[in-house]
């Protein structure tokens, strides 16, 4: 069984400023129609799969048809907030499923088993990039859930340490860089790297975590999760619907 897990809190404009102070033209676009796509596509490739979405404990969901957990959180420090909706997912999770963090503005493209025939405990997608790991899909086998609590509480630690405006974003992809001295990319197969005697499966973000290009929707019928992230968003309606529907 797999579990997919995204996090959103609806954002106030004062918020969406805190954030634009370290991420020059962020826009926070209305989630709700682009957690429904993302859950859906991956219903559409594993019916039976578990969906379920982190947030605070105000933001509302009213025509949401997936588990909503709540958390206490600070919706001042985004980055932060989630990196701690996850861990505290991950201590109360069933560990007989394999689990997935993604972020909303993500679509699945294929069935994704297979992955987790490879031997680790959390995988992650990296790109050439001065922060290599894209900390919207994070991935983590079955019962390895007490390996992926021991990295995920490091790189939560490491963010801790940043300063604020990094709290509200970049925070996790800092944290990874920190901690991942990576020097190569990954090839299609993915490559192993040990932190801490966690195994870590290091994908391609161009096949797994894949950005399409700013235009209208075209088929990329090879990437097996497309990331419609920054001013991509409003292509993944219309690419759901045209591709996936």
């Amino acid at each position: 069984m797999l579990t997919f897990v995204t996090f959103n809190i609806d954002l106030i404009e004062k918020e969406i400023q805190g954030i634009q102070q370290v991420m020059v033209g962020f826009e926070h676009y209305p989630a709700h129609a682009l957690i429904w796509t993302l859950f859906a596509s991956a219903k559409r490739f594993h019916p039976d799969c578990r969906t379920v979405l982190l947030t605070d404990q105000t933001s509302t969901y009213p025509d949401l048809d997936c588990e909503i957990i709540r958390y206490p959180l600070d919706r001042n420090t985004l980055t932060l907030s989630r990196t701690r909706a996850q861990l505290e997912f991950l201590k109360n999770g069933t560990e007989a499923s394999h689990l997935l963090f993604l972020d909303t503005d993500m679509l699945v493209q294929s069935r994704l088993e297979d992955i987790f025939t490879c031997d680790f405990d959390v995988a992650l997608t990296a790109r050439p990039h001065n922060m290599p790991i894209n900390g919207g899909l994070i991935m983590i086998k079955a019962f390895h859930y007490n390996q992926a609590l021991l990295f995920m509480s490091q790189l939560l630690a490491h963010m801790e340490l940043k300063p604020p405006p990094f709290k509200k974003w970049f925070g996790s992809q800092l944290a990874f860089k920190d901690m991942l001295a990576l020097t190569s990319m990954p090839d299609e197969e993915g490559d192993t790297v040990i932190y801490q005697s966690i195994r870590l499966l290091i994908l391609p973000c161009d096949t797994y975590n894949f950005s399409p290009h700013l235009e209208a929707p075209q088929p990329y019928p090879h990437k097996r999760i497309v990331h419609f992230k920054g001013p991509r968003k409003p292509l993944q309606v219309p690419y759901y619907e045209k591709y996936l529907a």
